[in-house]
């Protein structure tokens, strides 16, 4: 009775699978029909998109259809990579379980079952004899082709069900406990670094798991998200509240506050002091990378030695300095100074920060953890979908031979081959052929159809992405 309900919802499925891509193919027609019509425009005016025009690209964004490649390193970070390897796997894993399982109900041997590499990239795979395959009835193979798919549908409906209780437990005691025995909530200490970009100059500088604590001498710690609200500001804002204690015999050299061209081919940068009108050129990273609370001034007298000197940069905006902490577990005195020459903007654009860090060392982060349900609702999802869509070498067509002989004569034809293979990527069965000359009519009719949508939508696809 499951497995029956497995067809039903399998020819759902294929419907709603045919109608994505008639719209997506659609869309990819109108998406190119306003190309050609708005291409002399774009061919006179071309403007810079920054991030003022948030708005403008989110709806553009929205307008695109709602099916989007997951590429890493281009749509989503390369960090990803792994997490969706994972879950298409596991999916795969729940695909090819629902075959076994209906192949099983029906006393199907199975020939061969296993897991294979394909350029790194994980899948598995069930093979069945196709002499009792023949022998059974359209609707027993109805019921092992439409399992896989059908397998992960209800995954899929369980994710969004433990989803939907999740959100409901969210912020109660239950929630919280759970949530405390494995992360914890780092915000008053600082940020968590989740990621940052692979082209990032910050790559190699902030370690993932590693906390940011403050952003010059503005601790980021608390509810309120410090950390936007400081980088996004404009660039000469950014102030250090307190300079630093120099002796005075490195104060010597002023040749790069006076020569602008001197300044930028040199490591130096222009100090003055706070307390008078002396300038002198300075390492800014031996200078501003001191983490010594008796290093700190504000003027003059707040040196321990009488004779040094309390300065600070020329221009306070020009550099911005991340305190970072190893982990929750480091002590204040072991914290490190990254030194940023910049627009701050870009710090907040490059690195993904969040509020949870594992208190284990074998713990992923609580961002990492939500990235990969995500990626497992949309796995299952569209391998439900893909799957049923009556291409070659996937379900959907042996499920759509099935289908056909069924409603016009029930006619078993025979399959091509000594196995059929019910994976994801590889069914050497050729499916049933039924001596209706409708039937054949209408299947080619079909596959040709959904081929053609495919084929054009992913050719417009990539010359999008390709024109930008």
């Amino acid at each position: 009775m499951f497995y029956n309900f497995g067809v039903f919802f399998g020819l759902l499925g294929m419907i709603c699978a045919l109608g994505v891509l008639l719209y997506t193919a659609g869309s990819s027609v109108w998406s190119l029909l306003l190309y050609q019509v708005k291409a002399p425009e774009t061919q006179v005016s071309h403007v810079k998109r920054a991030l003022v025009e948030e708005e403008t690209i989110q709806t553009n964004s929205a307008s695109e259809g709602f099916i989007q490649p997951i590429i890493p390193g281009v749509t989503v970070p390369l960090s990803h990579l792994p997490l969706i390897l994972a879950a298409v796997f596991i999916c795969q894993l729940i695909h090819e379980f629902g075959h076994l399982l209906s192949g099983a109900l029906e006393s199907v041997p199975m020939l061969s079952a296993g897991m294979s590499l394909t350029v790194a990239i994980p899948s598995a795979f069930v093979s069945f004899s196709t002499a009792f395959l023949d022998s059974l009835k359209p609707s027993g193979k109805a019921r092992i082709i439409a399992a896989g798919p059908w397998h992960n549908l209800v995954f899929w409906l369980l994710l969004v069900l433990a989803g939907r209780v999740a959100t409901t437990l969210e912020g109660t005691a239950v929630s919280s406990v759970v949530t405390n025995m494995v992360w914890k909530d780092v915000s008053e200490l600082g940020r968590v670094v989740v990621d940052v970009d692979e082209d990032s100059a910050l790559k190699d500088f902030l370690p993932v798991g590693s906390l940011v604590v403050a952003l010059d001498d503005v601790s980021i710690s608390g509810k309120e998200d410090s950390w936007t609200n400081y980088l996004r500001k404009e660039k000469s804002t950014n102030t250090h509240s307190l300079g630093w204690c120099i002796a005075p015999d490195t104060l010597q050299d002023s040749s790069c506050c006076t020569e602008p061209t001197t300044s930028s081919t040199s490591i130096f940068s222009c100090f003055e002091s706070l307390d008078s009108s002396t300038r002198a050129c300075l390492d800014p990273i031996l200078v501003l990378t001191d983490t010594r609370k008796e290093s700190r001034c504000a003027k003059n007298s707040d040196c321990v030695k009488e004779t040094d000197v309390c300065v600070g940069p020329q221009d306070p905006g020009a550099f911005l300095r991340l305190r970072i902490r190893a982990s929750w577990k480091t002590s204040e005195q072991e914290d490190e100074i990254v030194l940023w020459n910049g627009p701050s903007r870009e710090i907040w654009e490059q690195v993904a920060m969040g509020h949870y860090a594992p208190r284990f060392w074998f713990i992923p982060l609580w961002e990492s953890v939500l990235d990969f349900w995500s990626y497992l609702n949309m796995a299952t999802l569209s391998l439900f979908l893909f799957n049923l869509l009556p291409l070659p070498h996937l379900d959907g067509s042996q499920f759509l031979d099935t289908i056909l002989c069924v409603v016009f004569d029930g006619v078993n034809g025979p399959f091509g081959s000594s196995t059929y293979n019910v994976d994801l990527d590889t069914e050497s069965g050729r499916g049933l052929r039924s001596g209706s000359r409708w039937k054949q009519r209408i299947e080619r009719l079909i596959k040709l159809g959904t081929l053609t949508m495919l084929g054009f939508s992913v050719l417009v696809g990539f010359a999008k992405m390709t024109l930008g």
